[in-house]
């Protein structure tokens, strides 16, 4: 990532995290219509940032 000094790496990051939920998600609903797949971000304790994919099985 291009960043100055000054800015705030971690908003960056969040950013960036649901920028991919967002179009992992519509990609996903693009391609298998007709399965619930759910994309979902969530963060540790320690701030590490994860994307998790699974099917929802509804």
């Amino acid at each position: 990532m291009n960043a100055d000094e000054d800015e705030n790496v971690e908003e960056q990051i969040q950013a960036l995290g649901k920028a991919i939920k967002l179009l992992w998600s519509l990609s996903f609903k693009d391609r298998f219509p007709s399965r619930e797949i759910v994309v979902s971000l969530f963060e540790e304790d320690d701030g590490e940032l994860f994307v998790t994919v699974y099917e929802d099985e509804k």
